[in-house]
């Protein structure tokens, strides 16, 4: 009878505590993107503009087979390497962060 009492007394909750190491979280403040971008294929600094996202020697090339999925090698955002394309030229993080303030080619 004594285990059933101290079973009845004991409440037990669990809470999920964020990590956040007691400093209070500043809310991400979204800013107009950089005006220049990088050529999806050499990674040049070019002007940024997710529908033509290659530098023009890189363009003169990708027109020989104009291929729009053929895979290159940098986001065109933010210059790091991805797997993009001409129809996907940024990586996620970029697209999710710009996809309202910038024009790009897949909706």
């Amino acid at each position: 009878m004594r285990l059933v009492r101290n079973s009845d007394e004991i409440k037990v909750s669990v809470a999920k505590i964020p990590k956040d190491n007691g400093k209070p979280k500043e809310k991400a403040i979204k800013s107009k993107p950089s005006t220049s971008g990088f050529c999806i294929r050499c990674g040049e600094k070019i002007k940024l503009n997710p529908m033509a996202p290659y530098c023009l020697k890189c363009f003169n090339s990708w027109k020989k087979f104009e291929n729009e999925e053929y895979e290159e090698k940098f986001c065109h955002i933010c210059g790091k390497p991805n797997n993009s394309s001409l129809i996907k030229p940024s990586c996620y993080g970029c697209y999710t962060a710009n996809k309202n303030v910038l024009e790009f080619p897949l909706v």
